[in-house]
């Protein structure tokens, strides 16, 4: 007994610590949640663009999609989960060019690590620097060399002249165009300016080719079938919460051992407080908030 009450004295601190941390982070989307929902219903409104809740991760953060001169629009922030650890914002662009698969324009200066899985590179010199691009399918090393005319090269040295060390990554693929940069951009004029450049980009790209059908996008193709945001996550925390209220009723009945109860019922509570701030969090991200702090609208 004394050894069980020894360890707990040390596993239920380090597991309330670890509770804090995520209802933390928890606060900290919503809050951060609340200035984007603002922020892209600004740029929504002044674009003709449609702000809706996104779906591929479910945390309750908006999407910007729509229509920019015929194209369609997509700006969409990364959770960081699925992005190594880096929260990013990703602008999207159609175009009508078919690629075999995907290409990958960087940095030179980008890190080997980054591009692995894309073979072929090719270096194409910008106004304004050197980018490195790489395909992953050696067929489309002609294409993306035409794809990358003076006028698509002129384009992407501004947007690295706009977004300096936050550029990360520039790929091309069948229909579409996606341009990242690091972190959630929370200023109207940088958020507008980004995603008026990505359209010219694919602009640029379509003088560049003469193509008969253009090729379905897979990313808005998927947009359109996706219409259910929050179902996995908010059922996940729905579901870890209700796990955890129902452990915590039934816990004292079926265990005998009051250290064992003791430390299940810390268990439980953490399961109810972690579930529950989820479903709080992206449930109420689209409260009026100010638009942050040095953004501007028009």
């Amino acid at each position: 007994m004394a050894d069980g009450s020894a360890a707990l004295l040390v596993l239920v601190p380090l597991l309330w610590f670890i509770t804090a941390m995520m209802l933390l982070q928890a606060r900290h989307r919503r809050k951060a949640g609340r200035q984007l929902w603002a922020l892209y219903g600004k740029v929504g409104s002044g674009l003709g663009l449609e702000v809706r809740e996104e779906v591929s991760a479910g945390y309750g953060l908006p999407d910007l999609v729509g229509d920019v001169h015929g194209r369609r629009v997509l700006v969409h922030p990364i959770v960081g989960r699925g992005s190594a650890g880096v929260p990013k914002t990703v602008y999207a662009a159609s175009h009508t060019v078919a690629l075999r698969k995907r290409t990958l324009v960087s940095p030179a200066d980008v890190s080997p690590f980054t591009v692995g899985r894309y073979r072929h590179s090719v270096h194409v010199l910008g106004v304004r620097g050197r980018y490195l691009v790489t395909a992953q399918s050696r067929d489309d090393r002609p294409n993306v060399r035409r794809l990358l005319s003076s006028d698509a090269l002129r384009v992407l040295d501004d947007l690295a002249s706009e977004n300096r060390s936050g550029f990360l990554s520039l790929v091309l693929q069948s229909g579409t165009v996606l341009f990242y940069t690091e972190g959630w951009e929370e200023n109207y004029d940088a958020l507008e300016r980004n995603l008026r450049l990505v359209v010219a980009l694919a602009e640029a790209i379509d003088q560049s080719v003469q193509e008969s059908v253009p090729p379905v996008s897979p990313l808005f193709s998927r947009l359109e079938k996706r219409r259910h945001p929050r179902t996995v996550d908010t059922a996940a925390a729905g579901l870890l919460a209700s796990l955890g209220a129902v452990l915590a009723v039934g816990t004292p009945f079926l265990v005998p051992d009051l250290v064992s109860v003791f430390l299940l019922e810390n268990v439980c509570a953490i399961l109810v407080l972690v579930g529950a701030s989820r479903i709080y969090a992206a449930a109420t991200m689209r409260s009026r908030a100010p638009v942050p702090s040095g953004a501007s609208g028009r």
